[in-house]
């Protein structure tokens, strides 16, 4: 397990690699890197990383280290975010084409691919399984009448392109994504919905009104794949009542 020894990396260019990864923390670092897992897109015509990652490290001191030391280092002309990865989060499995083993050495070694079952990490992201009940059609922004008053539930809105998806479970994947961020930086997700019929939406439920809040405030107008997303209250009784969920 990783639990102590990984970082989370965002705000990464859509250019990223794992070479460049690799690179930047082992300068600033002075520590062993034994693993990289970046977020990749589900096209893998235009393949290109979601803006997120994780490092993990030979040591728990080494990642403590990253954290101080690599958190606002330029990246590909970004300035890179870290922060410690919490034991309680689960470090995304491997599968799929998720990434490659980060190399020690000169050598940079391509492991087995591990997408996490896509681009786990993100961005703010949820990634638990979201029931997909009512999910269908593009529409309707669910339940937002909650919007200007903090709650549990929030919508996120134009995260992606479903015209420019093409892997059968990218929608998987960006849940997961989002889950991986969210719960790494701001606090426990209990439900993710990605629609895939709908306009870039994707759905999340969090433990608490404060992390809900927190997430509103980190996640509205930031860039997650090259896309500004925006981010709505969402009333929780109909969030529930949508999803098939006991309040």
């Amino acid at each position: 397990s990783g639990a102590g020894r990984t970082v989370c990396a965002s705000n990464l260019s859509p250019n990223c690699c794992d070479r460049a990864i690799f690179d930047l923390f082992a300068k600033n670092t002075a520590g062993k890197v034994v693993d990289i897992r970046l977020a990749w897109s589900a096209n893998k015509a235009a393949r290109e990383c979601r803006g997120i990652g994780y490092v993990e490290f030979e040591t728990r001191d080494a990642a403590l280290r990253a954290v101080r030391e690599v958190a606002g280092k330029p990246l590909l002309n970004r300035k890179v975010e870290v922060v410690a990865v919490q034991p309680s989060v689960a470090f995304p499995p491997r599968g799929g084409n998720r990434g490659k083993k980060a190399e020690s050495g000169k050598k940079a070694a391509s492991v087995a691919a591990k997408r996490a079952r896509g681009d786990r990490a993100r961005s703010p992201s949820a990634r638990s399984g979201m029931g997909r009940g009512g999910g269908g059609g593009g529409g309707g922004d669910g339940a937002t009448d909650a919007k200007a008053k903090p709650t549990r539930c929030i919508l996120l809105k134009n995260m992606f392109d479903p015209s420019a998806e093409t892997d059968p479970q990218w929608d998987t994947d960006i849940a997961d994504d989002v889950k991986a961020e969210c719960e790494a930086k701001l606090g426990p997700v209990s439900h993710v919905f990605v629609d895939k019929e709908s306009k870039g939406h994707a759905h999340l439920k969090f433990g608490d009104e404060a992390t809900a809040a927190r997430a509103h405030k980190a996640l509205h107008l930031r860039e997650f794949a090259g896309r500004k997303i925006t981010c709505e209250f969402q009333c929780p009784r109909e969030y529930d009542r949508r999803f098939g969920l006991e309040s």
